[in-house]
């Protein structure tokens, strides 16, 4: 059902006699509804380009429509319409960047080039403009199954049927007609909240009680779904109001709020009388409790406006401890109508446009909610979780009102467990904490996290989020740091033959347990790393596969190396190449393990091996090196190779091998002979040679000197142990 989707048949249908203008060339266009582009992407109308989407592609061939090729690419002859016999239609769709043809006055221009221009030129035209669009992925919670833990939601008729009440209190001698109160008041009601915007006292001499004894005639409980807003005096009328009456709040909104840090004289100016100055000053110096209001309220925004001639920005500083979100606008001035600021658009964006009131967490004490134990937990016939059809289970009470509610029957994914799971592992038996703060301290933050490139994404997301909140919270101890992976890795895909991802509609999977029946579990192991990067999608090959076969066959093979007609083990002459290739392996292998480059790693054994079977005899100290070498990726053969050969314990308890590092530097070395940067040979010598030296072996080259006779050497470059290049 998204514009992403390959697989989905194209179906749709013109509307005929309604064309687009093509505003660059003013060409008409056909105007077609089609099921592949649905209204929430962009704006829901898009400009096909078949010959260079494969959606579009797919449409316009079914439906015979143009397919005009737009963006040249010569390394991919005749993908949309390039070098096509004239009528003939193109294959399939070029989606990548090359040169923009059949464009106007943008033709010959790169991909990225031709966007910077038509983009330029509409906005010039006032036909368009540039903007950035960004594209979120609904990160889903919630699974129709039985298996998961259950989400500890209910759902209430009474509590749905309770309006959302917003508490709104205006400022000193202000009134509900006045400023954007009235356009609020209307919008909001309009999203099914109940807004109540109370008319208080209004006096140059005014008390915070005188406000807050008549705000507690408001009727306001603890069990009302509440929002509060408080405009200039109202701001720190609102803090007092919450925390004198102990009312949880969902949102704390307060715009141009008086506080303590002026002593309000600038008012003067705009004559306000020194009563109401002290007024001000009153209500602004009242201590507030933000330990306690925090608490109380779960999310707070604070508005101020660069040149409010009342409010200086500095009050933002007096509610830092509030830890809410600041806005700081340029225009406003003191957010009222004296500054023709009648509506208030920004705040609406405060609050959600439909809220479920009905749904109401378990209480704490009820946590964790468990599964029932039933004998069947198949899915329902209306396609709800299996949960639902266990009534005893659903129906519960209200923990809020006390009335009859039912339990959400929905689980969550297995994100969810899996997203603390690692920190449970430090301390599984503990039964009065999840973990405990020494054990999270010795094991924590993880060292490396590797995993596929979907799923490490995803559950970074979950555990990530998961991780920082008991952070927050001091679950985890400061000295774990706030992140909780050191490291992180994703593998590539393996795809199927010839590329495509694997699936069962294609046909393309690969049965691991059918190569193990063929190959053995080690053959498979092997070839999984020897076939490509770590982190690359790479296809299946079952030639590569068979490769691998034979390696491990001569592996097994070079035990006749060791053997005479006695049997008994022969003597073997030592090879100076073998014995610095072995030490030179020991340390690829060893370096390629811990940077997870497994395909050189493997690659590093063929050649040793490679090596070994080129030997007339093998000293049989080389060949239990191999196997130590080999463990970790064969090691069904490795176990039983080292058995064989004198291994008193499990090969893969073996000390891991030691390299001489006098032996793993090459003696001798290719010198590349370059002339301007191009190689014309390359030279075995001394790996330690000299520049002089090496200069002199490059010029000297029967290759080289054909490139210089007759030409002036401007000058020798010398890259030592790598290369000479000849400028002339």
């Amino acid at each position: 059902m998204e514009r992403t989707e390959l697989q989905k048949e194209k179906i749709g249908v013109e509307l005929k006699g309604i064309k687009a203008i093509n505003p660059v060339n003013n060409e008409e266009i056909s105007v077609w509804v089609a099921d592949y582009v649905l209204t929430g992407y962009g704006t829901g109308a898009i400009m096909a380009v078949p010959a260079h989407d494969e959606r579009d592609f797919e449409f316009a061939k079914k439906f015979d429509l143009p397919i005009i090729e737009v963006v040249k690419y010569s390394g991919v002859p005749a993908l949309a319409g390039e070098n096509l016999p004239k009528g003939r239609t193109p294959e399939r769709a070029y989606a990548g960047e090359g040169t923009a043809v059949n464009s106007g006055f943008i033709d010959g221009l790169s991909t990225a080039e031709a966007k910077e221009k038509i983009t330029k030129w509409l906005e010039e035209k006032h036909i368009g403009k540039k903007s950035v669009n960004y594209k979120l992925r609904d990160w889903v919670f919630s699974r129709q199954r039985y298996w998961g833990e259950p989400i500890p939601l209910v759902y209430c008729e009474k509590c749905a049927k309770r309006k959302p009440k917003i508490l709104l209190i205006h400022g000193l001698g202000g009134n509900p007609q006045e400023n954007w109160f009235p356009w609020f008041k209307k919008q909001m009601e309009d999203r099914s909240y109940e807004v109540i915007i109370p008319d208080l006292p209004k006096s140059e001499t005014l008390y915070p009680k005188d406000w807050l004894n008549k705000l507690a005639k408001l009727n306001i409980t603890s069990n009302d779904d509440l929002f509060v807003v408080g405009h200039s005096l109202g701001g720190p009328a609102a803090c007092q109001f919450i925390l004198k009456n102990n009312l949880p709040v969902h949102k704390l909104i307060l715009v141009a709020p008086v506080g303590k840090s002026s002593d309000w004289q600038h008012l003067k100016q705009y004559d306000f009388s020194d009563k109401e100055i002290a007024t001000i000053a009153r209500f602004g110096n009242v201590p507030v409790d933000f330990v306690k209001l925090k608490n109380l309220v779960t999310e707070s925004t604070l508005y101020f406006s660069e040149d409010d001639p009342y409010i200086p920005l500095k009050i933002k500083n007096d509610y830092e401890d509030l830890d809410g979100a600041v806005r700081i606008f340029k225009d406003k001035k003191h957010f009222g109508s004296h500054w023709g600021i009648t509506e208030l658009p920004d705040i609406l964006e405060e609050f959600l446009t439909s809220l479920n009131f009905g749904w109401v967490p378990v209480s704490e004490k009820d946590l964790p909610v468990e599964l029932p134990k039933v004998k069947k937990y198949e899915p329902t016939d209306t396609g709800e979780s299996p949960l639902a059809a266990i009534e005893k289970w659903v129906k519960t009470k209200c923990p809020k009102c006390g009335g009859e509610a039912r339990r959400e029957t929905d689980t969550m994914p297995n994100w969810a467990g899996s997203s603390w799971y690692f920190m449970r592992y430090t301390d599984p038996k503990n039964k009065k904490e999840f973990a405990s703060g020494k054990n999270l301290k010795y094991w924590m933050p993880v060292d490396w996290y590797n995993g596929g490139m979907e799923h490490n994404n995803l559950h970074l997301l979950y555990s990530r989020f998961w991780y920082k909140f008991l952070y927050d919270i001091g679950a985890v101890p400061k000295e774990c740091g706030d992140e909780p992976y050191k490291k992180r890795t994703s593998h590539g895909l393996i795809l199927g033959e010839g590329g495509e991802k694997m699936s069962k509609s294609r046909g393309n999977v690969v049965n691991p347990d059918d190569i193990v029946a063929r190959f053995g579990a080690d053959t498979l192991r092997v070839y999984e790393m020897f076939m490509g990067p770590f982190e690359q999608a790479i296809p299946w090959d079952e030639k590569g596969v068979v490769g691998v076969f034979r390696f491990l066959e001569r592996v097994w093979k070079l035990q006749d190396k060791l053997k005479v007609k006695s049997d008994k083990l022969k003597v073997a002459v030592e090879s100076p190449k073998l014995e610095r290739l072995v030490h030179q392996t020991i340390k690829k292998i060893g370096e390629d393990i811990e940077a997870m480059k497994f395909n050189t790693a493997v690659s590093a054994l063929m050649i040793l091996v490679n090596e070994m079977a080129a030997q007339e005899n093998l000293p049989i100290t080389n060949y239990q090196l191999l196997i130590t070498l080999l463990a970790p990726f064969a090691p069904h053969l490795a176990e039983e190779l080292g058995e064989k050969f004198g291994n008193k314990k499990s090969v893969h308890l073996e000390k891991w091998p030691e390299y001489d590092p006098k032996l793993v530097v090459e003696e001798e070395i290719d010198l590349i002979v370059q002339i301007n940067g191009k190689m014309r040979d390359s030279v075995r010598v001394k790996a330690d040679i000299g520049e002089e030296e090496a200069k002199k072996f490059a010029t000297e080259s029967e290759k080289v000197k054909k490139w210089i006779e007759g030409q002036k050497i401007k000058k020798i470059i010398f890259v030592k142990g790598r290369l000479v290049n000849i400028v002339v």
